[in-house]
C-alpha cells in the first residue's frame, strides 16, 4: 500500500512527559491496496477520508466510505480495508501510543464493535489531522503540546454537541475561571490536567477547549505557568535546592524543570537566580 509517512518518536515520547498520549507517526494513504493489522494493547490508528472511496471490513461487518468517514485500528481487532480503483481514496492517519490511547479513540466514538463512524463535525476532524501531519513535516520544530490541543481538538469535533442554554463562549469562560480558581487553592505542587478535569467534573476534551476558547493556551501550558510562577517565587523567598523547588512547585524531575524553565524564560533557573538575588528572600 502506497503511504506518504512521516515519524518523529523520540521528541513526542518524552515531550509533554505526563501527556499519557502521543502521536508516533503520521501520513497519508494514496495508492491501492489492502492490509490487515493486528495492534497491541495502548496502540491505536484513526484515520480519516479526505477524498474518495474505499472499502472498510471489521468482525461486525463491511462498509463502503468516503469523505468525512473515519475509522480506527484496534488493539487485536482484524481491520481489512481497500481503495476503490476508479476512485482511490486518500486517507491521513496516525498512530497513537500511550496508556491514554484507547480511551482517547474511545472518546471519539471509536471501540472493537464500532470501529467505522462518521463525525459530528468531518470538516473540523480533517483540519485537525491535516494539522497533526503539517506538525510533523516541521521535523525538528515539532511542538508537543500544539500536537496534543489538536488531537483534543478532534475528539470534540467527532463529538455531537453539548445542549445548553448558554452560549458555548459563557460556558467556557466560567470554567476556566473555576479552573483558574482550583489552580491557586489548590495543593503546593499544584493539579494534573486529568485531576483538574475531574474536580470541575468535565471531561478533558470539554476543559482544552474552554481553554483555547477563552485563553488560547491548553490547559497544560496554563499549569506549566503556575508551575513556573510557583518556583520563581519559591526561590524568591527561601535557599531551597533547586531540586527541592521542582518537586514543590509539581515538575517533579529537575531536568524537565530546568527545561522547561528555560523555554520558558529563555535562561535557566540559577541565573533567574543571580538577576533577583535579594529580593524577598528568606532563610
Amino acid at each position: 500500500m502506497d503511504k506518504e509517512t512521516i515519524s518523529f518518536v523520540s521528541r513526542l515520547l518524552t515531550d509533554p512527559p505526563a501527556a499519557g498520549v502521543w502521536v508516533n507517526d503520521t501520513g497519508i494513504i494514496t495508492g491501492q491496496g489492502r492490509s490487515r493489522y493486528h495492534w497491541h494493547p495502548n496502540y491505536v490508528c484513526p484515520h480519516i477520508l479526505a477524498g474518495g472511496h474505499g472499502t472498510v471490513r471489521t468482525p461486525v461487518g463491511e462498509a463502503r466510505l468516503g469523505p468525512g468517514d473515519m475509522f480506527c485500528l484496534w488493539p487485536d481487532v482484524d481491520i481489512e480495508y481497500g481503495k476503490e480503483l476508479r476512485d482511490p481514496w486518500r486517507v491521513y492517519w496516525f498512530h497513537l501510543r500511550g496508556p491514554l490511547a484507547v480511551p482517547f479513540a474511545a472518546e471519539c466514538g471509536f471501540g472493537p464493535a464500532c470501529l467505522r463512524l462518521r463525525p459530528a463535525r468531518p470538516g473540523d476532524v480533517l483540519r485537525g489531522f491535516a494539522e497533526v501531519f503539517e506538525l510533523f513535516r516541521q521535523g525538528e520544530t515539532v511542538q508537543p503540546y500544539r500536537v496534543l490541543a489538536a488531537l483534543y481538538g478532534i475528539i470534540d469535533a467527532c463529538r455531537k454537541p453539548e445542549v445548553s442554554d448558554d452560549p458555548p463562549r459563557d460556558r467556557h469562560q466560567g470554567l476556566v475561571a473555576r479552573a483558574e480558581a482550583l489552580a491557586a487553592s489548590g495543593r503546593p505542587g499544584g493539579l494534573n490536567v486529568s485531576e483538574m478535569a475531574a474536580a470541575l467534573q468535565v471531561s478533558r476534551t470539554t476543559l482544552f477547549t474552554a481553554f483555547r476558547d477563552v485563553l488560547g493556551i491548553t490547559p497544560i501550558e496554563f499549569l506549566t505557568r503556575k508551575r513556573l510562577e510557583r518556583a520563581k517565587d519559591l526561590m524568591r523567598r527561601s535557599r531551597r535546592p533547586l531540586r527541592v523547588i521542582a518537586r514543590m512547585s509539581g515538575f517533579g524531575e529537575p531536568k524537565y524543570f530546568l527545561r522547561r524553565f528555560k523555554q520558558c524564560e529563555g535562561m535557566t533557573p540559577t541565573e533567574w537566580q543571580r538577576r533577583n538575588a535579594g529580593r524577598e528572600t528568606s532563610p
